[in-house]
C-alpha cells in the first residue's frame, strides 16, 4: 500500500525526522499527541484508463500537514517536507518500496488553530506512480 510506502519515508527522511521524530500519521493525530507532527491523508486521485482497461498507472494527490506549536516550528517542519518530497523520483521507501515517477507540489495553505493553539501548513503532493496489477 503506498500511503505506507510514504509514511515510511516520511519517516526515515532525516529533516523530518530530527524534528519529529516518528510523529507522523494517517488522517489524524491521536489524542494528546505532542507536537510538532505530521499527518497524511489521499484527499484525491485518478487511475489511467485504456480501451484493454487499467493501466496501473495513478496520480494519487495527498495532503501532508505540518503542525506545531509555534509558527517559526511549522515552518520549518513544513519546509522539510517540501525539500523531501517536490519534485522526488526514483525509489521510495527503499528496495520493497514505489518507483515512483514525479511529485509535484500543487498547493499550500497555512493557519492557526485556536481550538489547539498550534500552526499548521497544509501541502498538497500529486505523485507520479505505477501500482502493481
Amino acid at each position: 500500500m503506498f500511503e505506507e510506502v510514504l509514511c515510511s519515508y516520511l519517516i526515515n527522511n532525516f529533516g523530518i525526522h530530527a524534528l519529529v521524530g516518528d510523529r507522523v500519521y494517517p488522517l489524524m493525530m491521536p489524542q494528546n499527541c505532542p507536537l510538532p507532527a505530521v499527518i497524511y491523508q489521499k484527499i484525491s486521485g485518478e487511475r489511467l484508463h485504456s480501451l484493454q482497461g487499467d493501466t496501473g498507472y495513478t496520480t494519487p494527490v495527498f495532503q501532508i500537514t505540518s503542525r506545531a506549536d509555534t509558527y517559526s516550528e511549522c515552518k520549518a517542519l513544513a519546509e522539510q517536507v517540501r525539500l523531501s518530497l517536490q519534485n522526488f523520483t526514483g525509489l521510495m521507501g527503499g528496495a520493497d518500496g514505489v518507483d515512483v515517477g514525479a511529485v509535484i507540489l500543487m498547493g499550500e495553505v497555512e493557519g492557526y488553530e485556536p481550538d489547539t493553539n498550534s500552526w499548521y501548513n497544509h501541502m498538497d503532493f500529486k505523485f507520479h506512480y505505477e501500482e502493481g496489477m
